[in-house]
């Protein structure tokens, strides 16, 4: 038997929506041995990567960079200008990994992403494996 709670923090009116919180029942040591066991952790095909960040599209990155700060009680980075997506980047500093609000500078893939689907992820990026972004079903995934 499979046991968890869910914790949700969001606020009326907050975009994009914030996450929810999964609680298992069990150790995390625990569910990560029983998870490998069963091959729903592996070794990956293109090599040792890892989760870096979570890329959401969204109109004013600092404001929700700020307002998710408060609200998960963890520090914002640096922000930074992606080339790639013209956008400008604010992370959250969340250990396991980033949540990054990229808010569009010109007319470039945050921006139609933003137009065609609103305020919400768009991108997983991770750590490792051959440099490359690559769009699939509407989303980035990004490696290296």
């Amino acid at each position: 038997m499979i046991k968890w709670k869910l914790l949700f923090v969001g606020r009326d009116g907050i975009s994009p929506e914030l996450p929810f919180f999964i609680e298992w029942d069990e150790s995390d040591e625990w569910r990560k041995q029983d998870l490998e066991k069963s091959n729903a952790i592996a070794d990956h095909p293109i090599g040792d990567i890892a989760l870096e960040s979570i890329g959401f599209a969204v109109e004013n990155g600092a404001e929700i960079a700020a307002s998710w700060s408060e609200l998960l009680g963890v520090k914002v980075g640096n922000s930074f200008i992606d080339r790639e997506l013209d956008a400008t980047g604010y992370p959250l500093l969340i250990p396991g990994g980033n949540f990054i609000f990229y808010e569009p500078n010109v007319n470039g893939k945050v921006e139609s992403f933003l137009q065609t689907k609103g305020e919400k992820p768009f991108m997983v990026q991770f750590s490792g494996g051959e440099r490359k972004t690559i769009n699939f079903s509407g989303a980035l995934y990004r490696f290296g």
